[in-house]
């Protein structure tokens, strides 16, 4: 990035301004030549320096990399070249960086072919890194101070490790770990019934046969894999510290994560800053994908338009697993959820709200009133078939998910 210089004379060059005029009208005033012989060096240092230099008109920072990846509490390395199009005696680079970011080392006197910064990231996000650049020429007399972008940093926030994890009922007719309801190819045993012609003989189960004196199967249950969509609320919410945004964030990572270790497809859909959705895909690459947009998700601008609750048919599956993160606070969250559940969708709300949004001093009884009104918004949730687990302070998300997970939730009837 190539940035225009606006010089202007440095603290040095004030002062020696200062001192050759004070100088200068000491003698004149008091009839004292000898200061005359004081002020001439001065003087000559101001125009000699200023005089026969041809400062940069323009100064060009290129970082090596235009956006660096990390997890939380990981160290990036950010190296920038500064070349600056005329004269220039020194250039100093100090990186301004966002809350989220720490400088652990780095060089502040650009010198060598680049200037490299060891930053620490504390916390999932994009942060823009930006570097203020002075910039001195003539011996120190002339300065200029400008700033320019030095590339992006991604921040992933980092999943915990997942055991457990919600299923649907009814599972998509394709290979992988669950075990459904349906009769086919697996190790869950089903039934033993009589033998058909066409049975491979595999199955036969010859105890069972013997016994009975005519040839009898063993089926099995058939082992399926899902579909597994996060939902992650980004509304804003009356929230300083985005304690609910990071649960939901972390949340959703944790089951994205889990999933595609399972061998499942998983997708995510964000609701807030604009709605955006990534549709269900398998392998390790789906997991970058599926940050980066929410990366992108929650740094959007919030949306105030008044929305009626559909959702894209593109971003949920037939028979997919929908799991949201919210903390229930916008009415048009409810509405998607609806939705959701209306199109025969096996949803899950994990509400990651765990104090009184509003500020100020606890009032005990109004908290308790707070509690008892997020418990009937919980049955109410529930009663249409749509299972709600509060994330507690201390635990896990394991922990959260470990009674739903035992056994299979109930998908509700699509619209004919």
């Amino acid at each position: 990035m190539t940035e225009p210089v606006r010089w202007r004379p440095s603290p040095l060059t004030l002062s020696l301004a200062t001192a050759s005029a004070t100088a200068l009208a000491l003698a004149l005033i008091g009839r004292r030549p000898e200061l005359i012989a004081f002020a001439a060096p001065l003087l000559g240092a101001l125009a000699g320096g200023c005089c026969r230099v041809r400062p940069a008109s323009h100064i060009t920072l290129r970082p090596e990399q235009e956006t660096q990846r990390c997890f939380e509490n990981e160290v990036v390395a950010i190296r920038v070249h500064a070349h600056s199009e005329g004269m220039c005696d020194e250039i100093s680079l100090r990186p301004l960086l966002p809350p989220g970011l720490e400088l652990i080392s780095g060089e502040t006197v650009h010198s060598g072919p680049a200037t490299e910064w060891q930053i620490r990231a504390t916390r999932w996000g994009r942060f823009s890194i930006s570097v203020e650049i002075t910039a001195r020429t003539a011996g120190g007399l002339v300065t200029a101070t400008l700033r320019a972008e030095a590339g992006e940093i991604r921040v992933y926030p980092k999943p915990a490790p997942l055991t457990v994890s919600p299923r649907p009922a009814s599972l998509p007719d394709r290979i992988g770990v669950h075990i459904g309801r349906r009769r086919g190819e697996g190790v869950e045993f089903a039934a033993i019934r009589p033998y058909v012609a066409g049975d491979p003989l595999g199955q036969v189960n010859w105890p069972v046969s013997a016994r009975l004196g005519r040839l009898h199967v063993t089926e099995r249950l058939a082992e399926r894999a899902t579909d597994v969509v996060a939902l992650v609320d980004t509304y804003p919410v009356a929230d300083p510290d985005q304690a609910c945004l990071d649960l939901a964030v972390h949340g959703a990572a944790e089951i994205v994560q889990a999933a595609l270790r399972r061998g499942d497809r998983a997708g995510v859909l964000a609701l807030g800053g604009g709605m955006r959705w990534l549709g269900p895909d398998v392998g390790r690459r789906q997991f970058y994908r599926i940050a980066d947009a929410v990366l992108d998700a929650t740094a959007a601008p919030p949306s105030f338009r008044p929305s009626g609750g559909r959702l894209p048919r593109a971003a949920l599956p037939p028979h997919a697993c929908v799991v949201a993160f919210t903390p229930l606070l916008d009415a048009r969250v409810g509405l998607a959820l609806q939705d959701v559940r209306g199109r025969g969708h096996a949803t899950l709300v994990v509400d990651v709200l765990r104090e009184p949004p509003a500020g100020g001093e606890p009032d005990p009884m109004a908290e308790r009133l707070w509690r008892l009104e997020r418990r009937g918004l919980h049955r109410d949730l529930a009663s249409v078939g749509i299972p709600v687990v509060p994330w507690g302070e201390w635990s896990t998300l394991d922990e959260v998910l470990y009674p739903l997970a035992r056994r299979p939730l109930q998908s509700g009837r699509p619209p004919r």
